[in-house]
């Protein structure tokens, strides 16, 4: 009987005579034309994978012999990324993708929540801390030696109810003490929509005034951003907002 070879080239003798190739190795080799790839691409459109045919793909790629990788790395030996292609890639893993999609206060509140929930779960407090700017503990410590209440700093009291950690509160004024390191702003010194957000997330929550200090301003003059301060708390013991 004469023995009959797959057509991919690849020397192998095909299990039915009637086939020409080895199932799988007709696209070895092939290319298809851009009508033929614009077709398949619309065919593909709108279909989604449900989770049991994502698992077993995956456990398939898991099982795959070395044959069957050395066959798929010689599928794609040759095959070359467009610029297009490759600007597509770069945008999805760098973030841009996304770029004007926000996520809704509601939607951050949960998210937040949820951190908190797994460090609570997993017992991650002592390795929960806030982001400390690196001259906030300084400006805090200058300004508290110089006033009478305490400034409680980055409370987690306050975080479990809001979900954020004031860098620092005065009970006694109900007062939010925020240090602002440069990159707070926009190049026109306007505070950035972040820093906007959480000033009205934490106002509106504990019902609070916020007290916002440059820390550039600070560090240039100390005793004149103490004495405002200071200027400030008198005006609240006044009454006068």
């Amino acid at each position: 009987m004469k023995t009959k070879l797959c057509e991919c080239g690849c020397g192998r003798e095909v299990t039915n005579e009637k086939n020409r190739f080895i199932n799988g190795h007709n696209t070895l080799d092939s290319k298809h034309s851009e009508k033929t790839k614009l077709k398949i691409s619309q065919s593909e459109k709108g279909k989604k994978t449900s989770e049991i045919t994502k698992l077993k793909l995956s456990l398939s790629a898991l099982k795959r012999t070395p044959e069957q990788k050395l066959l798929c790395g010689k599928a794609m030996s040759g095959k070359h990324h467009s610029t297009e292609t490759k600007l597509k890639i770069s945008i999805n893993h760098n973030g841009s993708g996304f770029k004007g999609k926000k996520h809704s206060e509601e939607t951050k509140s949960k998210l937040r929540s949820m951190t908190n929930e797994y460090i609570k779960t997993h017992k991650l407090h002592e390795g929960f801390h806030p982001n400390i700017g690196k001259n906030e503990t300084y400006i805090l410590n200058k300004i508290q030696d110089k006033i009478s209440c305490e400034i409680i700093r980055n409370s987690k009291n306050i975080a479990n109810k809001i979900q954020r950690f004031p860098d620092g509160y005065i009970q006694e004024y109900n007062l939010v003490t925020e240090i602002d390191e440069p990159n707070h702003y926009t190049i026109y010194g306007t505070l950035k929509r972040n820093d906007q957000e959480r000033e009205l997330v934490i106002a509106s929550h504990l019902r609070c005034m916020i007290y916002r200090i440059k820390e550039q301003e600070f560090l240039t003059n100390p005793e004149k951003e103490i004495q405002r301060f200071k200027d400030f708390l008198t005006l609240l013991d006044q009454g006068v907002n």
